[in-house]
């Protein structure tokens, strides 16, 4: 196997890839047990627990299938990443595996914090008020939106993702995550007392 050198590899592969020497980034789902069943949560609750009427329910699935596929796709993207800075640096297809995995995180995550958002027309953010939502709103249109100049619009960094002109810190995301977690637990199993108190 040929080896690259590191002016190599920032040329023809990334340039920002000879700098991203360890996983800053954790897998927090061990915080929230029932990530990966808070759509099946959601399902059978609804049935047999408490009545929401759409358009609740509809938000409400869809901010859960997105909450889960969040967590799953940042797992999965911890999991690739300490994997890649562990082994041989010139796994390029394993970086872009992970990368993948982090910008899915990082799409799902949005979306269903802007679910919320138009549901409840409450921002997330305000325009340059530094915020963690701000940052990954940042980091999402630059995935979406933007076209390569030079190198990628996204890549990984020791402590985060970044872009041209953005950039959310794992610390960062996982606090998102961590509401988000909060609310599709929430959401999928209410608890029944304040159900009763709420007349549903």
């Amino acid at each position: 196997m040929i080896s690259l050198s590191s002016h190599a590899i920032a040329k023809y592969v990334c340039p920002h890839l000879t700098s991203l020497t360890k996983c800053g980034a954790s897998d927090i789902s061990d915080r929230f047990p029932e990530s990966a069943h808070w759509v099946k949560n959601f399902v059978v609750n609804t049935m047999l627990r408490y009545n929401l009427k759409d358009p609740a329910r509809a938000i409400a699935f869809a901010f859960l299938r997105r909450s889960e596929a969040a967590f799953e796709e940042y797992g999965m993207g911890v999991e690739g990443l300490r994997e890649y800075v562990s082994d041989r640096r010139d796994r390029f297809s394993l970086y872009f595996r992970t990368l993948h995995r982090l910008e899915a995180a990082v799409a799902q995550a949005y979306q269903a914090g802007d679910y919320l958002r138009k549901f409840t027309s409450t921002n997330l953010f305000t325009h340059g008020d530094g915020s963690e939502w701000e940052h990954l709103n940042g980091v999402y249109n630059a995935s979406r939106h933007e076209l390569p100049e030079t190198g990628h619009t996204t890549w990984i960094t020791n402590e985060g993702i970044a872009a041209n002109n953005a950039y959310i810190s794992f610390v960062e995301f996982e606090s998102v995550l961590e509401w988000i977690g909060g609310v599709a637990d929430q959401l999928s199993s209410p608890d029944p007392a304040q159900q009763s108190e709420n007349g549903t």
